[in-house]
C-alpha cells in the first residue's frame, strides 16, 4: 500500500514528465533546438533538456518564460493528453468505424490489419505458403468509385534566349 507521500511523489513525477513532453512537442513543432529555445527564453540548453525529461521541478515563473519563448500561453503547456487517453481515443475511433460493417467486412479489415502489422513488425510481407500467412485466394474488393490519380506539376514556361 502506498503512503500519501509516495502517491504525491508519483503524481509530481507524472506531471513533470507530461509537461516536459508537451514542451518538447511544441518546441519541435516550432522547429527549435533545445539551444535555440534556451537562448530565446534565457536558459541554458541543458536546463531545457532536464525540464523536457521531467528531471527538474520547474517553477511557474520559468514555465511562463518557456511558454513565452514558444509563443504560446501558459495554460497551453498543460493541454496534454495521457498516452492511455490517446490510445483509448484511437480505439474508440476504430470501433465507431467498424460499428456498421457486416461480419465479412470486419473479417477483411482484420486480415488487412494483421498483414500490415506483420509487414511493420518484421519488415517483410507474410509468406503466402506459410501456415497462417496471406491467403492468395482472398481478394479484397475495391469500390468502383475509388480512383487514384497522380497530379503532375505543370511544366514551367521558359524564356526564349535571344
Amino acid at each position: 500500500m502506498l503512503h500519501w507521500n509516495e502517491r504525491c511523489w508519483r503524481v509530481e513525477i507524472n506531471i513533470l514528465q507530461a509537461v516536459g513532453e508537451r514542451i518538447r512537442d511544441i518546441r519541435k513543432q516550432n522547429g527549435y533546438s533545445q539551444e535555440k529555445l534556451g537562448e530565446i527564453g534565457g536558459f541554458h540548453f541543458s536546463y531545457i533538456g532536464q525540464v523536457e525529461r521531467g528531471e527538474k521541478n520547474i517553477s511557474l515563473l520559468n514555465l511562463a518564460k518557456i511558454a513565452q519563448a514558444l509563443g504560446i500561453s501558459l495554460h497551453e503547456l498543460f493541454a496534454f493528453q495521457s498516452k492511455e487517453a490517446a490510445l483509448d481515443s484511437n480505439l474508440i475511433d476504430i470501433m465507431q468505424l467498424l460499428q456498421y460493417k457486416n461480419p465479412r467486412e470486419i473479417t477483411i479489415i482484420k486480415n488487412i490489419i494483421n498483414e500490415i502489422y506483420e509487414i511493420y513488425s518484421t519488415g517483410q510481407a507474410p509468406d503466402p505458403e506459410a501456415e497462417g500467412g496471406a491467403n492468395p485466394a482472398v481478394t479484397y474488393p475495391v469500390p468502383q468509385q475509388t480512383r487514384y490519380t497522380v497530379h503532375e506539376r505543370p511544366a514551367k514556361k521558359r524564356k526564349k534566349r535571344e
